[in-house]
């Protein structure tokens, strides 16, 4: 039987917690928007802001619409794949604030690796974009191909071993050292100032995991009662919250500094 009285309570606290966080995150992203010298450390530290922020804003809406139904946890399953995400950003905007510049340049190459090797898959989502144009499916991968090869052409390589010569099959993605969250995790946990943060955000980034991940035998936490779940939502975002109290404290914004401000 649903606990609705104890629902109705976390999913307030939910509530309360991501509007001050969307508020938090907010100013600062507009603060941000007058900055003159921007960085691409603080560039993309502000991008995790903006996802965090944008993460917590629909948490705000989901917990809305579940106090509108009275309590039920039909939306706890989305709303902890937010979370996730946002313990994710957070743990990579710390990650960001860490390195050195020449690991920064490093980092910002594997992350468009990574993206561009995406994109060669994606061809049939590209299709089926323009399938009302009715071309030919060779010559909607020769457009697609050319695009990538025009935006990202440093990135690509001949593959010399392929007997397909299609568009797709002949190109290669360089491909540097991949930067995985447990690495990211473990460079965190290895700074005094970020290890405890880092440590807790990590476990929630885990437990939120079984969220994304379907089995049998967690599926059920997506839809118990929250006195009948293994985890404090209060606390995941408490946790949260702290982790980008940390990131923004290492975000530069010269206005903060002028007097009168």
């Amino acid at each position: 039987m649903l606990n609705n009285e104890q629902n109705i309570k976390v999913w307030n606290i939910i509530n309360s917690k991501s509007v001050n966080l969307c508020r938090l995150l907010r100013k600062k992203i507009f603060d941000y928007c007058k900055e003159v010298n921007k960085t691409q450390r603080d560039l993309i530290m502000m991008d995790m802001v903006r996802r965090v922020e944008c993460n917590a804003y629909s948490i705000m809406v989901l917990s809305k619409s579940s106090l509108q139904e009275n309590g039920s946890t039909y939306l706890k399953l989305p709303v902890g794949l937010l979370l996730r995400t946002c313990m994710s950003d957070c743990l990579m905007g710390l990650y960001v604030s860490l390195l050195l510049q020449e690991e920064l340049v490093q980092f910002v190459q594997s992350l468009n690796e990574d993206y561009v090797r995406s994109l060669l898959p994606r061809v049939d989502v590209y299709k089926d974009k323009i399938l009302e144009l009715g071309f030919t499916d060779e010559f909607i991968e020769s457009m697609y191909m050319l695009q990538l090869e025009d935006k990202f052409c440093k990135y690509l390589s001949f593959d010399e071993t392929t007997n397909e010569f299609t568009n797709i099959a002949m190109w290669n993605v360089k491909k540097g050292k991949a930067i995985t969250i447990k690495r990211i995790v473990e460079v965190l946990r290895n700074n005094q100032y970020t290890a405890e943060v880092s440590r807790r955000l990590y476990a929630y980034y885990k437990y939120f995991s079984q969220y994304e991940h379907f089995s049998e035998s967690g599926y059920g936490d997506t839809l118990a009662d929250f006195d009948k779940d293994n985890v404090s939502f209060e606390k995941a975002l408490e946790c949260l919250i702290s982790g980008m109290y940390m990131l923004l404290e290492n975000i530069k914004i010269s206005s903060e500094i002028l007097p009168n401000s």
